[in-house]
């Protein structure tokens, strides 16, 4: 369960990250990233940058008080400081993708956010 306060921080960041993930960079990124995956060539050299164990030097001291609503505010606030900070060619996705380890089988779930 989200309590109000966590989710009115979530709906601060989301609506945040859903900004960005509508940008025209972003969807130009999206296009260079697809031309480049499918073998199509082209255009300049792609960064993606990733500060992989960094991250808790890079973002912001957490404000939600529950486990999922924490968990949901660092992956927004990483999508932030993509977008706001890194100057890569990352695309900004409005879908998030949660890997279930179930007995014998491996589940994903796609949860879609936004205003």
């Amino acid at each position: 369960m989200i309590n109000k306060n966590d989710g009115k921080i979530l709906k601060e960041l989301s609506g945040k990250v859903f900004g960005y993930s509508r940008d025209e960079r972003n969807f130009t990124n999206a296009e260079r990233w697809t031309k480049h995956n499918d073998l199509r060539g082209g255009g300049d050299v792609l960064l993606f940058a990733d500060p992989e164990n960094g991250w808790n030097e890079v973002l912001p001291p957490g404000r939600c008080e529950g486990g999922l609503a924490g968990w949901l505010e660092h992956i927004f606030q990483r999508d932030i400081i993509y977008a706001e900070k890194m100057g890569d060619d990352k695309v900004i996705d409005t879908d998030i993708y949660l890997l279930l380890f179930l007995p014998y089988v491996i589940v994903v779930v796609t949860v879609v956010y936004g205003i």
